[in-house]
């Protein structure tokens, strides 16, 4: 039964983006040309937000340890705020100028192709670690959805096929359009059923809490059973995960998809209320499911245990649930990558490249990166959730770049590309020597380059003049603000 509604999921994404195939215009490969509402938006953050690999290589913070996996709610919270505080900037300038990237961002807020180049790599590297978690996860639940019948290889090669499909063809627009039936189906249906078989399995929500505060207290704690690391560690990694899913590529070329900046700015009050709902219907199972032994000791497998333990119906609901949430994700990723390669890489390079040829190297970058990243994904995923949480460590120093620019007329290129250099080099070198010295304060190494980093272009900033071009760009955000191009009827008047 499983297999089953999986395939008429994977049928209906493949349907409904029958219209979006042979997009020609690479504008709309990348940004879908700001054609989506309050609701797309909406969804299309939440769906990329929330990937299939919470419920696998993620589940070991809320069925192993408990109470802890709620940090991601705060995050959560905190990435959304910042989204909606640079938005309206954001969108602005994306629309005045054509923007499908936060390197093509930088260029223009900066005057710098090297700044563009940088950005775009970091995003690239540094994004990879997710996709192949959401490889893994779309594996291993089409492998336990079918009893082991088809095997985790062929799981992945299934997943990656349905993305392929619909990603080369239809570019940022059936990405968008995928995500709004994903993100309903992950909303409505997902919290619904998680919600169930809490109910079903412990009588209620309290009745789940109580069932565990009496048998596994220490669940219900900070930080949990077996691990005791310092406060400032899951401070910094609040702070760090936060501020770095905001410049996550795949995050935030969700600014640029949107036809107004109200449909922006509604999108994202809407985007938290539905992660908190989702999440902490997640959360309370999987402390639920630390009650059972085999949950508590396979916590990669307890979301689809503790389902098929309830009955087929539930668990082919919860497998359609896990494969949605790692086809959106998977499928934003590998476009947000491949316009990186094309945007931020390619035309600084070769600046002569024409529209079509963009088109064709997004469409060639998207085949690589799912058949590469899939390969290394078959090597196994072991430790693979910490090196995730490690990219935050680096992503984090694009953050001072993207905020001082967007707020600070003084931010100048000079000061952004040392700043990134100097503080991605301060953030690894702590993440991955610990040094001794810095060891027993807890604090993550992408705060300390964070700090160098907004250092740097503070200090450069007050030694050189504000760039003649910046007073233009303030002029553009002031002038667009006093016209009534705000309405949603008369978006065009922005450009």
């Amino acid at each position: 039964m499983s297999l089953t509604f999986i395939i008429v999921f994977f049928a209906i994404i493949i349907l409904i983006n029958l219209k979006n195939i042979g997009v020609k215009d690479y504008q709309d490969f990348a940004t879908s040309k700001g054609s989506f509402g309050m609701l797309a938006v909406s969804l299309a953050v939440f769906a990329s937000w929330y990937t299939g690999s919470i419920f696998t290589a993620w589940s070991d913070f809320n069925v192993g340890l408990g109470f802890i996996g709620m940090y991601v709610m705060i995050y959560t919270s905190l990435m959304l705020a910042l989204m909606y505080s640079i938005s309206e900037k954001v969108y602005l300038w994306g629309k005045k100028y054509r923007l499908s990237t936060l390197g093509e961002l930088m260029d223009l807020r900066y005057r710098s192709k090297t700044l563009r180049l940088l950005t775009g790599l970091t995003g690239i590297v540094f994004v990879s670690p997710w996709l192949i978690l959401e490889w893994i996860a779309i594996g291993v639940v089409i492998h336990y959805a079918t009893a082991g019948a088809v095997s985790l290889f062929w799981g992945m090669l299934i997943g990656m096929l349905v993305v392929l499909v619909y990603v080369v063809t239809g570019g940022m627009r059936s990405v968008i359009t995928a995500q709004v039936f994903q993100g309903s189906y992950m909303f409505f249906i997902g919290v619904g059923v998680m919600f169930y078989l809490i109910y079903y399995n412990f009588g209620s929500l309290d009745g789940a809490m109580t069932l565990l505060s009496e048998k596994f207290p220490d669940a219900l704690t900070f930080p949990g059973p077996g691990w005791d690391p310092p406060y400032t560690y899951w401070t910094s990694l609040v702070i760090t995960s936060g501020i770095g899913a905001l410049v996550l590529p795949y995050v935030f070329n969700k600014l640029l998809v949107a036809d107004s900046v109200r449909s922006v700015k509604k999108g994202l009050i809407l985007a938290p209320i539905m992660a908190v709902i989702f999440w902490a219907a997640f959360s309370f199972l999987g402390m639920g499911a630390h009650t059972f032994d085999f949950a508590r000791n396979n916590p990669y497998e307890a979301y689809m245990w503790i389902a098929q333990l309830t009955g087929p119906i539930p668990m082919a609901l919860m497998s359609v649930l896990i494969v949605a949430a790692s086809i959106s994700s998977t499928a934003a990723i590998i476009q947000s990558i491949s316009s990186l390669i094309t945007t931020d890489v390619s035309l600084v390079i070769n600046r002569k490249i024409t529209d079509k040829q963009s088109i064709f190297i997004s469409r060639v970058a998207v085949v690589v990166i799912s058949i590469t990243t899939m390969y290394v994904a078959t090597l196994g995923q072991e430790q693979l959730i910490f090196l995730a949480l490690y990219t935050y460590q680096a992503v984090v120093l694009l953050f001072p770049v993207t905020l001082l620019g967007l707020f600070w007329k003084r931010a100048n290129k000079v000061g952004a590309i040392i700043s990134i250099v100097l503080g991605l080099s301060v953030s690894l070198y702590i993440s991955l020597a610990e040094p001794a010295f810095l060891a027993d304060f807890g604090w993550q190494g992408g705060i300390y380059g964070m700090l160098v980093a907004f250092t740097i272009i503070i200090i450069d900033g007050f030694l050189r003049p504000v760039d003649s071009h910046v007073e233009k760009l303030w002029k553009d955000i002031e002038m667009a603000k006093e016209r009534p191009h705000l309405r949603k009827d008369q978006k065009e008047d922005v450009v």
